[in-house]
């Protein structure tokens, strides 16, 4: 850590002032993995902070900027759905039987009220960063709940974070930039808000391969993929309702172009096509409502068999489970 700042403390009769300022913060070569484990899960070769400032007693902490560039993520979910990522610290201590009626007695639950009056709590800590910014970075991410283990590779991933803010109603405005698997391309970009959560995001996604996803949907499936990328272009906006609950709408259009599907038993294609484009997609989550203006399809090809009990092949593509 290399680390230079201007540090002042005065004392009068209203109190102690401390404060930080002019701080800047470079952090290199950093390394984490977890307890046990035989692999790091975060590489970071250099985290510079700069135009710090800190006020201990207003409870207020001001970054000029957060640099850092080609960082590598591993980041793991195990068949138990807990991620590495998440479970960095140990549990909390559960208090033991014999003391919660203790604890929760007359005389302590007095005691308790009594502090709470004639404490106030302390007014909470506020964080701004005016831009943050991670570039060249790889995150690779290995799933382990399906029934094949799924790994997602992503690499170079940008983001850059502008106005961030812990304060009440405040926005941010966001920019995410990745390459999935070598080939696809996804951007994502525009205003966030946290408290609440809102957001207005411009999505594009470009020559998405479906094949490192197939095991999220293959036991679904009577039929394989053997080749598909997805396309999506739009706008996407996420408000947090009064009750709480989040409304999702959607506007755009996307595609699915180079699919081809076999049959698992013979082996033979079942279906594929040049193209699916969708166009004109409006959808609402809450409540639910969906709009298309065109569907088109191009170099379409399907081997349609007509079975016994005449009903379609296709009409069994997904197997069914109990309700």
């Amino acid at each position: 850590v290399d680390l230079s700042t201007k540090f002042a403390h005065t004392k009068d009769e209203h109190g102690a002032q401390t404060t930080l300022s002019a701080l800047t913060t470079v952090l290199k070569s950093l390394r984490l993995k977890k307890r046990g484990a035989q692999d790091d899960f975060l590489k970071v070769p250099a985290l510079t902070v700069t135009q710090g400032a800190l006020d201990l007693a207003k409870h207020t902490v001001t970054i000029g900027e957060v640099v850092a560039s080609k960082g590598w993520v591993s980041v793991r979910r195990e068949k138990d759905g807990t991620m590495n990522v998440t479970t960095l610290t140990p549990p909390a201590p559960t208090v033991p039987t014999e003391n919660k009626a203790v604890a929760a007695s007359p005389t302590r639950i007095k005691e308790t009220q009594q502090s709470i009056v004639s404490e106030p709590s302390p007014s909470p800590w506020t964080v701004i960063v005016k831009k943050i910014a991670f570039d060249q970075y790889a995150v690779r991410f290995d799933d382990q709940m399906p029934p094949q283990p799924v790994t997602l590779i992503a690499e170079p991933l940008a983001l850059t974070v502008d106005n961030f803010s812990t304060e009440k109603n405040s926005t941010l405005n966001t920019a995410v930039r990745l390459t999935l698997h070598k080939t696809g391309t996804l951007a994502v970009s525009g205003p966030v808000g946290l408290d609440p959560f809102s957001a207005i995001l411009k999505i594009s996604g470009k020559n998405l391969d479906v094949l490192p996803l197939r095991p999220y949907f293959a036991d679904q499936l009577k039929i394989a993929v053997t080749s598909g990328a997805v396309a999506t272009e739009g706008n996407v906006t996420v408000r947090t309702a009064k009750e709480g609950d989040l409304k999702v709408t959607h506007t755009g259009q996307a595609a699915v172009t180079k699919l081809a599907t076999i049959e698992k038993t013979t082996t033979e294609d079942f279906l594929k096509w040049k193209s699916l484009s969708v166009t004109g997609i409006d959808v609402d989550t809450n409540p639910f409502r969906l709009a298309i203006k065109d569907v088109t399809l191009t170099d379409f090809y399907s081997r349609l068999v007509l079975n016994p009990d005449a009903t379609l092949n296709v009409q069994g593509i997904v197997v069914q489970t109990p309700p």
